[in-house]
């Protein structure tokens, strides 16, 4: 649970781009404690009566100070030049340039004032989310550079929390989908994907958001993890209660608030394998096929790239990652993986 200490927005601070104390706010003695500073990335000694604890998260074992930089020197930091190529109903990736690097970046909504009363408890939650995004570094999962705030609208009841990722311009799954994957792609999509996700398992965090829309490709194809909104930290069981992630694609343990653990992942893989294949993402859809004796009803341009016997081998593999008891399911993202691609038909062209 994270426990708020204070909701005081420091302007002051604004060059400060993130602290982590490890030890309570009341023990850190009076003399300079360490914070990073933006501009630069080195440490810098500041008084400790010179700030206020923003937020504390015990999993991750600190406090956290954070201001987003708004505009610097009355100047906007990122201009909004492009959105990312997605069919997705909900998807709200924009591509924003940098005005003081001219670097591209992506902007990934994480809040609005226009979606939460509780504008202050999910805007600092999400420093959180960003500092967590940070410390998980791989090949599948997106950089996320910064934080920035927007007001494009005038109005302070339409701020807008963005974080500032690496611009990834080879769309959205749900993009890639509609554009047809070869299924060669579609196996190098499972791989990455479920490299991802293995990664973020052994550092012992469950995803819990696997949707179309949070799997984003860069233009030489390589498909990237984005959004840990709410990834969460496991107990020493190996559980987590998450509440959240979208209803077409988690668990049904998960949809229902009840204690999960990595096979969660393990399910959301499965149905965005479904929905790689067959084009739906409807959950009553999918489960009307788990639950009978019907072959996968694979998009057109597959059918003669399966025999009857391995479609019939991957329909029982896809069942499997998607039963309703966990442990009916694979044990790891690894061994489902695994078993996918054993059966996908080989020496296939692009």
């Amino acid at each position: 649970m994270t426990e708020f200490k204070a909701k005081k927005y420091q302007e002051e601070t604004d060059k400060y781009l993130l602290q982590l104390f490890d030890t309570d706010w009341e023990n850190i003695p009076d003399e300079n404690t360490i914070w990073w500073e933006y501009e630069t990335g080195k440490k810098v000694p500041l008084k400790k009566d010179t700030f206020t604890p923003i937020l504390h998260v015990p999993e991750l074992k600190g406090y956290f100070q954070f201001v987003p930089k708004i505009t610097e020197g009355g100047q906007h930091r990122y201009i909004e030049t492009g959105r990312l190529k997605s069919d997705g109903p909900t998807t709200r990736v924009y591509k924003f340039q940098d005005l003081k690097t001219g670097r591209i970046v992506a902007g990934k909504l994480a809040f609005s004032q226009q979606d939460d009363e509780d504008t202050w408890d999910t805007r600092l939650l999400s420093l959180a989310q960003a500092r967590k995004h940070a410390g998980l570094v791989h090949p599948n999962i997106a950089v996320v550079f910064d934080l920035a705030m927007t007001n494009n609208r005038g109005s302070p009841e339409a701020e807008e929390l963005f974080y500032i990722m690496e611009w990834l311009s080879g769309g959205d799954l749900f993009y890639r989908v509609r554009e047809k994957l070869s299924l060669t792609e579609v196996e190098e999509v499972i791989k990455q994907i479920g490299d991802g996700l293995q990664f973020i398992h052994d550092q012992g965090y469950i995803y819990a958001d696997l949707k179309p829309d949070n799997i984003i490709f860069s233009g030489d194809g390589i498909a990237k993890l984005i959004d840990v909104g709410i990834t969460t930290k496991m107990d020493k069981a190996g559980k987590a209660v998450i509440k959240g992630g979208n209803d077409h694609f988690v668990s049904p343990e998960q949809r229902n608030w009840q204690p999960v653990d990595i096979r969660t992942d393990v399910y959301s893989l499965g149905a965005n394998i479904y929905f790689m294949l067959t084009g739906k993402t409807d959950f009553a859809l999918r489960n009307r096929w788990r639950d009978s004796n019907d072959p996968l009803p694979v998009l057109e341009h597959y059918k003669a790239e399966f025999t009857e016997d391995t479609l019939s081998s991957l329909s029982s593999v896809l069942r499997k990652s998607l039963n309703l008891n966990p442990e009916d399911r694979f044990t790891s993202v690894r061994e489902t993986v695994s078993e996918f691609t054993s059966f996908f038909p080989k020496n296939r062209p692009l």
